[in-house]
């Protein structure tokens, strides 16, 4: 098949550490100048193992979740 380029519509980065109880949170993504999207600044309140999510809005009714985890010293 043919692959064309995917412009997202919408991007959120989430981090949450359920196992001391800190809930998501979220920070909305932006595209720069040269199409790369970022988010934040953000702080991250207490070092350890934490869950990220990335939402990635596709289309009006199409959405994908990439889901990690990230240990911070």
């Amino acid at each position: 098949g043919e692959f064309n380029e995917l412009i997202p519509k919408e991007g959120e980065v989430i981090f949450a550490m359920p196992a001391v109880g800190i809930e998501p949170i979220r920070s909305d993504a932006q595209p720069d100048e040269q199409g790369r999207w970022r988010a934040g600044p953000g702080t991250l309140p207490v070092p350890g193992e934490w869950d990220v999510s990335l939402r990635i809005l596709i289309t009006d009714f199409e959405s994908v979740t990439l889901r990690g985890a990230i240990s911070l010293d």
